[in-house]
């Protein structure tokens, strides 16, 4: 195998393993748990996208920059929608809570739909990769 399949399958085992992680920290049911995992979550959301602006700033493959400014106008777009949905008011209604409430969990629900058709995506272009460099060897 590519070893930079290797390096990804680690990465994506190492984000489920987080996933579940996180979904055991909702089963224990402990608002301030919760809390805190979510500032930490935020940080390292903000941290990847510093990353991944700085490596389509930085990158000399027209095609990787592209990709990259998509994952980050994609992460602000999402960010920006969730961040209408949740202002915070000083006096919150009950009702307006409970819109915030369901505006989550869609959210929530929409991003595990997302993650898993980009599971897929991310099938089709390792084996498209490899199809490719098969074919490559092949004619060599």
């Amino acid at each position: 195998m590519n070893p930079m399949f290797i390096t990804k399958e680690q990465e994506l085992c190492h984000a489920y393993e987080q996933f579940v992680s996180s979904l055991k920290t909702l089963e224990i049911n402990n608002h301030d748990k919760i809390k805190e995992k979510i500032k930490r979550l935020d940080v390292d959301n903000d941290t990847e996208m510093l990353k991944m602006k700085r490596m389509s700033e930085n990158s000399k493959s027209k095609i990787n920059t592209k990709l990259l400014q998509c994952q980050i106008s994609y992460y602000k777009s999402m960010k920006n929608i969730i961040n209408e949905e949740m202002i915070h008011r000083t006096a919150p209604s009950i009702s307006m809570i409970e819109q915030q409430t369901e505006a989550s969990s869609l959210y929530a629900e929409y991003v595990v739909d997302f993650a898993k058709e980009s599971m897929r995506q991310a099938v089709r272009a390792a084996l498209v990769a490899a199809d490719q460099q098969m074919t490559l060897n092949e004619m060599k």
